[in-house]
């Protein structure tokens, strides 16, 4: 969907990581011959907007960067804000304030390529080439691409940490300080989806490398898309050849054409299966642990979530390790506070951030924390509808095994579709 863009609307920056010297050498080096000098220059004036040891803006107004640029028309900034985009240097998210009739928006900017992939894109290497002519091109990649000794004829005598540091268990667990954003990997369970299926499908069209089709990295990525978006194996095997670029896989592409292909679905109803576990008669938690964050929101908000909300969903899974019924909770949690609105994915970043600092590691630690009073703020707001869970929870444990089936029945309606 495309927005307009007015002087008056707010933006901040974001960076993945600060921007160093030398960074700033590569983007001079090869991205600057290619980009317009509006382009460049929003880049550059993007970069400095972020304080030195933050990596997010102030909010500001659009017509500030317009007069920093001396940029006369909205248009020449959209141009050069397209440009970084084009060349994978700049995301663009934006937030419709319908309270206040604004839209905010938040651009994000990407870590720059290694020179080695840089010169080995086919786009970018071609473009570089055009706009800089043969011979400088060739000096380009020599001086960022040679080196003197080549490190394949040498020996590895490098010390490893055991062999100089003596090692002392330190028993204090520091792992809920922060959250880590490298990945890991995430287990979906989805038995709806038939991955030997999608190998057939893919594989018979002889468009992906047979390694590519081997790797763990597409099984891991296919089967949470998969689940996720609710996508038939079908569906996923069609994305996948459509976002194939000389047999190698295209993942950011791949997850555009997921999204497409999930915008143009209807979202059959569910029902809700409850693990059997005879550990717990915690039935509510076992559900939010089995569902994915589309039933959820569908069948509780009765909207549909978008393919970019979903996408939010799918990078917290990622970055932040947290479980699927933990995120469960926060979509509850906020859509509960936001009157229904889903939010940016830093809205739902800061949240996670502040549970994990204060331990949420489970479920039921989430379920925990979101109803602890907080004795600053009195006003705190509670969902409703988990506090009459707890009533009802304490109110079922009197009665005998017979009645527990009426809680089942009672979360089973809570969590059933609500269209008519």
């Amino acid at each position: 969907m495309e927005y307009y863009v007015s002087l008056k609307d707010k933006l901040s920056v974001c960076l993945t990581h600060p921007l160093n010297s030398y960074e700033q050498k590569l983007f001079i080096d090869l991205y600057q011959p290619i980009l317009s000098n509006d382009a460049s220059g929003l880049f550059q004036t993007l970069n400095a907007l972020v304080g030195i040891g933050t990596l997010e803006s102030k909010e500001i107004e659009h017509k500030t960067i317009l007069k920093t640029l001396k940029m006369n028309t909205i248009d020449s900034f959209l141009t050069a804000r397209y440009e970084l985009e084009a060349l994978g240097l700049l995301d663009t998210y934006v937030y419709n304030n319908k309270s206040l009739d604004e839209n905010v928006y938040v651009y994000l900017i990407k870590q720059l390529p290694t020179p080695w992939e840089f010169f080995n894109d086919d786009l970018l290497s071609t473009l570089l080439q055009n706009s800089v002519g043969s011979e400088h091109y060739q000096e380009l990649a020599g001086e960022y691409l040679a080196h003197r000794y080549d490190l394949n004829s040498f020996e590895k005598v490098t010390k490893s940490i055991d062999e100089v540091y003596r090692i002392e268990r330190n028993n204090e667990d520091l792992s809920s300080w922060w959250v880590n954003s490298s990945y890991q990997e995430l287990n979906v369970n989805n038995p709806h989806f038939d991955y030997e299926y999608y190998l057939v499908l893919v594989g018979s069209r002889s468009i992906v490398k047979s390694e590519v089709l081997e790797s763990v990295d597409l099984y891991k990525t296919i089967n949470r898309l998969a689940w996720l978006f609710g996508l038939s194996t079908e569906e996923l095997a069609n994305t996948t050849i459509e976002s194939t670029i000389n047999g190698l896989v295209d993942f950011e592409l791949l997850r555009t054409n997921v999204k497409k292909a999930y915008s143009k679905i209807e979202t059959p109803k569910f029902e809700v299966n409850f693990k059997k576990d005879q550990t717990s008669n915690n039935k509510l938690v076992n559900t939010l642990n089995s569902i994915t964050p589309s039933q959820l929101v569908e069948n509780k908000y009765n909207t549909k979530l978008t393919g970019s909300e979903i996408e939010i969903f799918d990078k917290l899974l990622v970055e932040t390790n947290i479980s699927v019924g933990i995120l469960n909770v926060l979509i509850i949690y906020v859509m509960d506070t936001k009157n229904g609105e889903i939010p940016s994915y830093n809205y739902f970043l800061k949240i996670i951030n502040t549970w994990i600092r204060k331990g949420v590691k489970s479920t039921e630690d989430a379920l925990n924390l979101i109803t602890t009073p907080n004795t600053k703020n009195k006003t705190k707001n509670v969902p409703t509808w988990y506090q009459d869970y707890l009533q009802n929870e304490v109110h079922n444990k009197k009665k005998t095994v017979e009645t527990k089936q009426e809680t089942l029945d009672d979360l089973e309606e809570f969590f059933n579709n609500k269209k008519d």
